[in-house]
C-alpha cells in the first residue's frame, strides 16, 4: 500500500519544480526540506521580492476542478506557495527532497519570493489513481518562461523522504505541449519500496496563472492526464476573468 505522506512529498516536488523552473549547477546531491524556504544567496534564479500576482490564493481555489464522484481522501489547500507545500507536503513529518545543486534551490524547497506566490491546490485519490492540481499566480513574463522550460539533465530526478519512506522518480520523457498559452507534458516513473508507478504531469500557462495537473498510478495514461489538463483549464477559464 503506498504511503501518502511521501507520496505527497513527491507530487509538490514535481508541481514545484514544473512551476518554478530549474536551473541546474550540476555537481553533487543536496538534501532540502519541503517548504523551508532557502538560504539567503541559495539559488541563482530566487527573485527578492515578491512577484507581482493578479489573482489571490482564494480565487484560485475557487478556479480548481471539482472532485470526481466517489473520490477519496481529497485534500484542498490554498494560501502563499510555502505555507500549501509545508500544509499539503508532508502529514506528521517534513519531507526531505534530494536533488542536484540548483533544482532544489529553484524547485520544491527554494523557491525565493515564489514562496508568497497566490497557490491552491486540490489532491484526491479515485481508484488506484493519485491525483492533484494546482493553480499558482504567475505574472512574472521570466516566470512564465521557466514553467515551459524542459527539465535540465540533472534535474530529471530526484528522492523525497517522509515518514521514514523513500521515493524516487525519474522524467522519461519532457515535451512541449499546446494547452491554454503553451505548457510541457511530462512523464515520469516512481519507486516506493519495490513498487513501481507512473506518473503525467502537465503544465500549462493560462492569463496571470500558471497550472500543473498530475495524475499517479499503476495504470495512469497520458490520456488520462490529458482529461485531466482539459477540464483544469475548462474550470479556470471561467472563472478567473
Amino acid at each position: 500500500m503506498r504511503v501518502k505522506t511521501a507520496a505527497a512529498a513527491i507530487i509538490v516536488a514535481t508541481a514545484m519544480m514544473a512551476q518554478t523552473g530549474c536551473d541546474s549547477t550540476g555537481g553533487h546531491g543536496k538534501v532540502s526540506k519541503v517548504g523551508q524556504t532557502p538560504a539567503p544567496g541559495a539559488g541563482s534564479t530566487a527573485a527578492s521580492a515578491s512577484p507581482s500576482a493578479r489573482y489571490t490564493a482564494e480565487q484560485l481555489k475557487r478556479a480548481l476542478i471539482d472532485p470526481p464522484a466517489g473520490a477519496t481522501r481529497v485534500r484542498t489547500e490554498s494560501g502563499p506557495a510555502d505555507t500549501v507545500i509545508t500544509g499539503f507536503g508532508a502529514t506528521g513529518a517534513t519531507a526531505a527532497v534530494t536533488a542536484a545543486p540548483g533544482c532544489t534551490a529553484s524547485g520544491p524547497a527554494g523557491l525565493g519570493a515564489a514562496t508568497r506566490t497566490p497557490t491552491a491546490l486540490m489532491s484526491f485519490t479515485q481508484g488506484q489513481t493519485f491525483t492533484t492540481v494546482m493553480l499558482s499566480a504567475v505574472s512574472d513574463a521570466q516566470a512564465r518562461q521557466r514553467a515551459t522550460r524542459p527539465f535540465p539533465k540533472a534535474c530529471r530526478s530526484f528522492k523525497a523522504t517522509a515518514g521514514g519512506t523513500t521515493m524516487s522518480a525519474r522524467t522519461v520523457t519532457d515535451d512541449p505541449y499546446t494547452l491554454g498559452e503553451g505548457g510541457r507534458i511530462r512523464e515520469m516513473d516512481e519507486t516506493t519500496s519495490g513498487v513501481h508507478v507512473h506518473l503525467w504531469n502537465i503544465v500549462f500557462l493560462g492569463p496571470d496563472y500558471a497550472a500543473s495537473c498530475e495524475a499517479d498510478g499503476l495504470d495512469v495514461t497520458r490520456a488520462d492526464a490529458e482529461r485531466l489538463a482539459r477540464q483544469a483549464y475548462r474550470k479556470a477559464s471561467a472563472t478567473l476573468r
